[in-house]
């Protein structure tokens, strides 16, 4: 986050009786506040002192202090009487704001109930706005079919795209119990299927993907969801981050190491109210047709990677060709 950010310092000019000092003087200016223009004149600021004096000054403590205040209380107003400007600035602004909830107290406390949350609609919620369980997503777009049935329940979806949110989503989980942040690919809900029914899809899936323990469910998802999708545990995902970050300190050698320790925990859902899914069951009981239904298996599994986002370039090639194959023999079904 620093170094991300490193060429916006040095904005405010720190002035000693209309002389100039300093710019951005950090024992003076937080940091999370670099982002402010400006200039301060310090009259009582002590000079050629260490910058370890600086920091055990009551003076700039207090001054330091003041700053914050009044950043605090500025967004407060505006957020108060001008909210849709406020929510405009909020597209620049809301990055630093979080840092600044998670690097000062004090900070946290004064701005923590006008933190804004964008949701994928483009509306902003506060924290209070929102259901204890928060549904979000780091990527609309990749990940429109989950959001889509999360919009068919009125549940709202908040975008978390930056690379301070992961941080920032565990810290409002900390300061606030019970709530809980949960990727919108997280959970399907849907009723389950016989369990005769689901075994078989379960058995040609596992052979399909060549993986003995891939987990599949058999649910009503709705006609209008994907015949399969992919979902990843809440636990596992932040599993994952803690893995990339493991693997940048040690590096890409030892990430077979971490295979056991971070396992990938994926689940398969199979929406049973897709009629193609039907076709697929009635096609694996028959051994003469066992070839079009391993096909059909794999276009469906790997369109539910494709809506998860976790098809490899080299997968989405075969994808691809077999895409072709499927409607030239659909296109041959339609000529006879």
């Amino acid at each position: 986050m620093d170094n991300a950010y490193e060429s916006l310092e040095g904005r405010i000019k720190i002035f000693y009786n209309q002389v100039f000092v300093a710019d951005n003087i950090k024992e003076i200016i937080p940091e999370f506040l670099f982002l402010l223009k400006g200039t301060l004149d310090c009259p009582d600021l002590p000079l050629n002192v260490s910058r370890s004096f600086l920091q055990n000054d009551a003076y700039v403590s207090k001054l330091s202090a003041h700053i914050i205040r009044k950043v605090s209380d500025k967004l407060t107003k505006l957020f108060k009487d001008q909210r849709s400007d406020y929510e405009q600035y909020w597209k620049d602004i809301g990055v630093f704001v979080k840092y600044g909830m998670l690097r000062d107290e004090k900070f946290y406390d004064r701005v923590k109930d006008i933190a804004l949350y964008r949701t994928v609609d483009q509306t902003y919620l506060t924290l209070s706005d929102l259901k204890e369980t928060i549904l979000y997503t780091p990527d609309p777009k990749q990940q429109i079919a989950y959001v889509q049935m999360a919009r068919a329940q009125d549940l709202p979806v908040v975008v978390m795209d930056h690379e301070l949110d992961n941080h920032f989503m565990s810290f409002i989980e900390f300061k606030n119990p019970g709530r809980k942040f949960k990727r919108v690919d997280a959970e399907l809900t849907g009723k389950e299927t016989d369990s005769a029914h689901a075994e078989k899809l379960t058995t040609l899936f596992r052979k399909m993907s060549g993986q003995d323990k891939l987990i599949v469910k058999v649910q009503s998802l709705g006609a209008d969801a994907l015949p399969a999708m992919l979902v990843e545990s809440e636990e596992s995902r932040r599993m994952q981050e803690m893995r990339k970050q493991f693997e940048s300190m040690q590096g890409a050698d030892s990430s077979e190491n971490f295979d056991a320790m971070f396992p990938i925990e994926m689940t398969l859902v199979v929406n049973d109210d897709q009629p193609i899914i039907s076709r697929l069951a009635a096609l694996s009981d028959l051994p003469s047709r066992a070839d079009e239904a391993d096909l059909l298996a794999h276009q469906i599994y790997d369109l539910a990677r494709l809506g998860h986002g976790s098809l490899t370039a080299e997968d989405m090639a075969t994808f691809l060709k077999r895409s072709t194959t499927l409607l030239d023999q659909l296109a041959d079904k339609d000529l006879t």
